[in-house]
């Protein structure tokens, strides 16, 4: 994560303050990539992350996995306060499916279900803040990705 604050930061004093262009980054596979550690030492992870973030004054946005929400078929309120900690910070979450289903390995209809299912817990949380879902990330198993406005009602 530290890389690619980095490389934000230098981009963006390239550019200088009158640029035009506009980016920011997306941390991917919320509540956390590997869910080994306790939800005390992800939500400390995250903390600093945002942070980081924070201190360098860079746009992001948190895309969730919402499969890794679970444990044991039952939903995880601590791994939801995981997220929590995103939405108090003012960062808006998006949608990168339930399970990171790849496209090339499923059937069309099983990765629309995988997308729709990987909403709910966002969507609702959001809906907390005054906010509605508006990222979507494919969860493409390639560096290069595609990262859009969020269009599914």
């Amino acid at each position: 994560f530290v890389t690619i604050i980095i490389l934000a930061v230098a981009a963006n004093a390239a550019w200088g303050e009158t640029a035009t262009r506009k980016m920011s980054i997306t941390i991917d596979d919320l509540p956390a990539v590997r869910l080994r550690e306790s939800n005390e030492a992800l939500a400390d992870m995250t903390r600093k992350l945002i942070a980081h973030i924070d201190h360098h004054d860079i746009p992001a946005v948190g895309l969730v996995n919402e499969g890794k929400l679970y444990r044991d078929g039952e939903l995880d309120r601590d791994r939801v306060g995981l997220l929590r900690i995103w939405s108090e910070a003012g960062y808006e979450l998006g949608n990168h499916s339930y399970s990171h289903m790849d496209l090339h390995r499923s059937t069309l209809e099983e990765f629309e279900e995988d997308v729709i299912r990987g909403e709910e817990v966002t969507r609702a949380l959001l809906a907390e803040y005054n906010l509605k879902l508006r990222y979507f990330r494919h969860p493409l198993k390639s560096v290069l990705c595609y990262f859009a406005p969020y269009s599914h009602a």
